[in-house]
């Protein structure tokens, strides 16, 4: 996205000058109403809903500063640590944080390979499930 965002900042102001004024101020107050409305920021006051609440729990389990291991959708409030791989990378990852409703493999979309990944993980003595709740688990390195 990001490479194609300078094109589309062009495209816009370009296509702004040629509407005329007032137009482009409609068009301009439209695109930040429907931001506002539909986008993350409009969200920001919705209550979220189990599924939501059970993935902030499993991500309180996590000890701070520990490599791990997590699906896309979960990686991001786990970032800020030095080590974070994305699942099913486990390298020198001590835990493992999986939404299996929201199951990625690596950058992709398809799970199929993750599923895999997940059930060698559930079968190995050298992971211990910590949590588990509306699909998303926590795994410990024993």
């Amino acid at each position: 996205a990001a490479v194609a965002v300078p094109a589309l900042l062009a495209a816009a102001v370009f296509g702004a000058a040629r509407l005329g004024s007032r137009l482009a101020y409609f068009a301009a107050l439209t695109a930040v109403a429907a931001m506002l409305l539909l986008g993350p920021l409009g969200r920001v006051g919705l209550e979220a809903d189990d599924h939501d609440a059970a993935a902030r729990r499993a991500l309180a389990v996590v000890p701070d500063g520990v490599p791990v291991s997590a699906t896309n959708s979960l990686g991001a409030q786990l970032s800020d640590r030095r080590r974070i791989f994305s699942f099913p990378l486990l390298r020198e990852a001590r835990w493992v944080v999986v939404d299996e409703q929201r199951l990625t493999f690596l950058d992709s979309l398809k799970p199929g390979p993750s599923r895999a990944a997940l059930a060698m993980l559930r079968r190995s003595p050298s992971w211990k499930r910590v949590f588990a709740e509306d699909g998303v688990l926590v795994f410990r390195r024993s």
